[in-house]
């Protein structure tokens, strides 16, 4: 199994970069902040940096993006697909004194797994590469945070980090410039948009002995470990998981397989995407300060009733975490929101517009330059009354973004699990055309 650290106190971020220019770039998190960082085999079992095909047998993690969960979107101009941009991740070594590379990664179908029904995995794992899309960004460049930042090592301007702790670098990163040059990926909404980002470790890496006592370790499989999903699998979670590889020893030797995350776990390693995005604000229980609510940025106050002390709250990338996607309402006292990531209107004057259904549309409907793939029914009536705003300039840790969050509304207790959908709208005042995010899945649980 892989190993655990806790981040509270032993890891000193320090943070760089800044985002190149670019048409839009906007964070899907499904996170909702970083607790701990995880170490794999030592050495690390996987192929060199570059390598396509990449290990499959090797150390690596995973997030999952089902289709009919967040990836639901259409343009005119690009059909049913949406187009990464970029990444927002952590960048952690043991030893600074030889540069990273950041871990190789892929985009490509996700599947069932059939042994955890509701988990999803990358297809790989049963059908072998096929159409993955292949991202090595290579070596990062980046300085010894020692040099960069001296305090943050002992002896202050030394090469190493204080015993016990390890240093690093929280990293923007953007690859397109004009619209259709990011990575395109499915977007219909169904099972065939179902994706998988995969993290690949490079082999070799130890965490012992070295320059600084802990090896030349490369980490980037940052996690939240205090997500309050909802516990519908048994115990795990069906958008993240890992695997622990191993070099064989016999020719009967394998890896340890597959694993999904607890459902309280899941990676931070965030794609953006050029497209409007929508992330769903799900709190279990109104009466606790919850870790899944996004410190408040735009113009939407944090709830329709302020119970929370937002100077509280931890600092984060927004967002919320993955109770937006399944919601427990047992306590009585869940509340409903969202954020819409658009770093575009930022910069023009706007009126941001989210709204939740109960009935999905089959077909997209054109509505003021953008379209509209939820039912305006009066669930969505009596919420886009409310969670209306503007989407301003955010600055969530240290590069700046457009955002808009609602005001949480009050969800009663269902019966049995209900599924709504939302969506959101950017209407641009100056130009006088709208553009729409993704469509969300969010199931509510009694």
């Amino acid at each position: 199994m892989k190993a655990k650290i806790a981040l509270a106190a032993a890891f000193a971020f320090f943070v760089a970069g800044a985002q190149a220019a670019q048409v839009n770039s906007n964070n899907m998190p499904l996170n909702n902040g970083t607790e701990i960082i995880y170490i794999f085999s030592s050495p690390s079992s996987g192929a060199s940096t570059g390598t396509e095909p990449p290990d499959l047998d090797g150390d690596l993690f995973w997030k999952s993006y089902p289709g009919d969960r967040v990836l639901c979107h259409f343009t005119d101009a690009l059909g049913f697909q949406m187009e990464i941009d970029g990444y927002y991740e952590g960048l952690f070594d043991t030893d600074w004194n030889t540069s990273p590379s950041f871990y190789d990664r892929s985009h490509g179908p996700a599947t069932d797994n059939g042994v955890n029904p509701g988990n999803y995995e990358p297809l790989f794992f049963t059908a072998g590469w096929t159409t993955e899309q292949f991202v090595s960004l290579g070596p990062s460049g980046l300085p010894n945070p020692c040099v960069s930042a001296p305090s943050l090592c002992s002896p202050p301007g030394g090469t190493c980090p204080p015993s016990g702790t390890i240093n690093g670098y929280l990293v923007d990163i953007h690859f397109s410039s004009t619209p259709g040059t990011g990575i395109l990926i499915p977007a219909d909404g169904t099972s065939a948009s179902d994706m998988a980002t995969t993290y690949f470790l490079p082999g070799g890496m130890t965490a012992t002995g070295g320059t600084c006592g802990s090896g030349d370790y490369v980490l980037q499989d940052l996690a939240s470990q205090n997500e309050s999903q909802e516990d519908d699998l048994g115990g795990t979670s069906a958008f993240s998981g890992f695997q622990v590889g191993r070099a064989p020893i016999k020719s009967e030797d394998s890896p340890t397989g597959p694993v999904p995350d607890p459902y309280v776990e899941a990676p931070q390693a965030n794609i953006t995407f050029r497209e409007p995005i929508l992330n769903v604000v799900g709190v279990p229980d109104e009466f606790t300060v919850p870790d899944d609510l996004p410190v408040p940025c735009g113009s939407g106050p944090t709830s329709m009733e302020a119970p929370y002390n937002s100077s509280a709250l931890p600092p984060r990338n927004g967002g919320g975490g993955l109770a937006g996607l399944k919601l427990s309402t047992s306590s009585g006292f869940a509340l409903l929101g969202g954020e819409i990531r658009d770093f575009v209107s930022a910069g023009t004057p706007n009126i941001a517009i989210i709204g939740f259904s109960r009935t999905p549309l089959p077909s997209p409907i054109p509505v003021l330059g953008g379209h509209l793939k939820v039912n305006p029914d009066g669930v969505f009536n009596s919420t886009s009354s409310v969670m209306s705003g503007m989407v301003m300039p955010c600055v969530f840790t240290f590069t700046s973004e457009g955002a808009f969050q609602s005001v949480l509304v009050p969800v009663p207790m269902v019966p049995f699990p209900l599924d709504l959908y939302g969506q959101g709208f950017v209407f641009d005042l100056s130009a006088f055309l709208g553009s729409t995010t993704n469509r969300v899945r969010v199931t509510l649980y009694p």
